[in-house]
């Protein structure tokens, strides 16, 4: 099942480890020192042993989870444990094994956390390898994982999205039989049959005894002690309280139970939703789909490359990546090549660097140089103020411009997204559009030939901030990006953000887009983007798109490459060749 983040994560994993371990040994333990009919002990250990193995597989598969490697050992694993709890629930259910109804509904829903388990993984080898569900089964893959995306956001907001489906270890159900109950029946009734008896013999010499009592004292003696001996007689058996190490587990077992019934009814409510939102796609994905791309001259291509990306503070062994992106662009026929810069590049006075810019400028590529400042730990979040930031990013522009001309240089990166995660005193609209003018002034007063812009986020267009009109209106940039990412089809209609864009000569830019496969599927991230290049095509206003990213980032929280870091190409990849081929003359 997918947590919603890899914190929250490693505690389920642990608790599942645990809980599912001593399971395990505790059947074990049952099968040789309880009573167990010797025809049944088979059972009790082949279940011991599905859920010890399945359970190991996945934990020790666990710290790769965020690499490309695609771990076989987990999916058996998963594989064991789908096949116990769905045995157990059968055999419950045919009451071969004792269960009340509350522990049958019980073995349903970690059943089905165990299939949603295994529809996850199976999801996430389809979208890192070749393999891919025909269009009829795809549905069975894509539902939990969708429905995992939209539990994640509900909680996280949309940025849960980037992070892939993270598989973690369901719990188990036991395969587990004890002595008939109709033998256990018979020795009761035969032990209760004696007691009575026995009983009636004693009340019987005590009333003999009493009537030749000659002594009055000793009458009176025994009236007195008529009410004790009653009290003795009626006193029920003493319940035998269970140890404090049993009253323990039980509490930690039902808890542990609880807490992952309601997590696994969550998930299929939110699996659920995933029904209309996987859909919603269903135009874009179907073979019918037909998009019109109008041929232009005017339109830029572009892709977000890895070698250099925001996270990259240092460049070392670079090459042999950088020439697997370079030949993947060149064949892919983009226009524009995207590097997000650190500014510990430039203080270090990066060779590759410089290398790398000069080798795209050779095969005919477009720069475009985004601003990141610096990387934690010397900017951490909430921890920088708004002045040493925008001074910085100040300095990273002029020196990009100075070094490397770029085609088309992105400042100030998302103002109240990217950047307020660092700004401690973050400023208004229009001091945000104050501190842009005077950088991008500066720059055009330096240079002619870069074209000076902005990415904002969905928060710099919400109105209560309304930063994209101040710049659209009164700023001196060339043009303004907006960083897209959809969670629904409906998204791909952009034009409440579009209907914004008036009264000026700025060119408008997708300056990021991306759709996770991990999450929706190749065929839901080939589809979106041929639908959201169709209708920024089909738009005058729109003058260049970006996808996010290229390849998988390595940190392994973005899925939304075009190609796996395993070198395989998604379906998304070829679309956005042919549809290249198809724009430029």
């Amino acid at each position: 099942m997918a947590l919603v983040n890899p914190e929250a994560a490693i505690i389920f994993v642990y608790i599942s480890f645990f809980y599912n371990s001593l399971l395990a040994i505790k059947l074990i333990y049952d099968t040789f020192v309880g009573k167990v009919e010797k025809r049944k002990i088979a059972w009790n250990i082949i279940s011991a042993a599905l859920i010890f193995t399945g359970t190991l597989l996945m934990f020790l598969w666990f710290p790769r989870a965020f690499t490309p490697v695609i771990g076989w050992d987990a999916f058996v694993g998963i594989i064991l444990l789908f096949v116990n709890n769905l045995t157990a629930t059968i055999l419950a259910f045919m009451n071969r094994i004792e269960a009340s109804r509350i522990a049958k509904a019980g073995y349903v829903i970690f059943t089905l956390l165990a299939l949603v388990t295994m529809m996850q993984y199976l999801h996430k080898i389809s979208a890192l390898t070749p393999f891919i569900l025909p269009r009829e089964f795809g549905w069975l893959t894509l539902i939990p994982s969708i429905g995992y995306a939209q539990f994640q956001a509900f909680f996280y907001g949309s940025i849960g999205y980037f992070y892939p489906t993270l598989i973690f270890i369901p719990i188990a159900v036991p395969i587990k039989f004890r002595r008939d109950t109709v033998k256990k029946t018979e020795k009761v009734a035969n032990d209760t049959k004696s007691t009575v008896r026995s009983k009636k013999t004693r009340a019987v010499g005590e009333s003999t005894k009493s009537t030749s009592s000659k002594s009055s004292s000793n009458q009176k003696k025994e009236k007195k002690n008529v009410f004790f001996d009653k009290v003795v007689e009626e006193k029920p058996e003493e319940i035998q309280r269970p140890p404090l190490f049993a009253s323990l587990r039980r509490f930690m077992d039902n808890a542990t139970k609880a807490i992952y019934g309601a997590l696994a009814i969550l998930l299929l409510v939110f699996a659920g939703l995933g029904i209309g939102t996987m859909t919603s796609f269903n135009p874009y994905t179907s073979p019918d789909y037909l998009p019109v791309y109008p041929q232009r001259d005017d339109f830029e291509f572009g892709v977000s490359l890895k070698t250099i990306s925001y996270q990259t503070v240092n460049l070392s062994g670079y090459e042999q990546l950088f020439q697997e992106e370079l030949d993947l662009i060149i064949d892919l026929g983009v226009t524009v090549a995207r590097l997000d810069i650190r500014m510990e590049l430039l203080d270090n006075f990066s060779t590759e660097l410089n290398e790398s810019i000069a080798t795209l400028k050779a095969n005919g590529f477009k720069i475009m140089l985004s601003t990141y400042g610096y990387a934690p730990p010397t900017w951490f979040f909430q921890d920088v103020n708004f002045s040493d930031f925008t001074q910085v990013i100040h300095d990273q522009s002029v020196q990009l411009v100075q070094y490397y001309q770029p085609d088309y240089l992105l400042i100030y990166p998302e103002p109240f997204g990217f950047s307020s995660a660092f700004v401690a005193d973050l400023q208004d609209a229009e001091t945000w559009t104050t501190v842009i003018n005077d950088t991008s002034n500066y720059i055009h007063s330096i240079s002619n030939e870069t074209s000076v812009g902005i990415n904002l986020s969905f928060n710099d267009f919400d109105p209560s901030i309304n930063l994209f009109e101040h710049l659209w209106k009164n700023s001196t940039l060339d043009f303004i990006g907006m960083d897209y990412y959809i969670i629904h089809a409906r998204d791909l209609n952009f034009s409440y953000y579009l209907d914004m864009a008036t009264g000026t000569t700025k060119d408008f830019w997708f300056t990021e887009f991306g759709v996770s496969a991990v999450v929706y599927g190749e065929r839901t991230q080939a589809g979106a983007l041929a639908g959201m290049l169709e209708n920024c095509l089909n738009n005058d206003k729109i003058k260049g798109f970006v996808y996010y990213s290229l390849l998988d980032d390595f940190y392994g929280a973005n899925t939304l490459g075009l190609v796996t870091e395993t070198g395989y190409r998604r379906m998304a990849y070829h679309t956005y060749k042919e549809i290249i081929a198809q724009v430029i003359v």
